[in-house]
């Protein structure tokens, strides 16, 4: 066998399309959600972070004396 079949090397390379055809939208698909799950979570966060802010600013506000004191009144 010197020669390689024309039929092998056709279906090695529509085997290979197909594949990237269904790898490289799956991949992109895949990327794209983590990114946006990653950056949910990020806006999570900052909003955690303004609040706290907020919270600590204002020395009077029984909210954040609750929750600075919580495990200590309660016991």
């Amino acid at each position: 066998m010197d020669t390689d079949s024309p039929l092998l090397w056709t279906l090695l390379v529509e085997a290979g399309a197909l594949m990237m055809l269904v790898y490289v939208p799956t991949r992109v698909y895949l990327s794209f959600t983590e990114v946006m799950r990653q950056r949910s979570k990020r806006k999570q966060v900052l909003k955690s972070i303004r609040q706290l802010r907020k919270e600590l600013q204002d020395p009077l506000n029984p909210a954040s004396l609750a929750k600075a004191d919580g495990p200590l009144r309660q016991a």
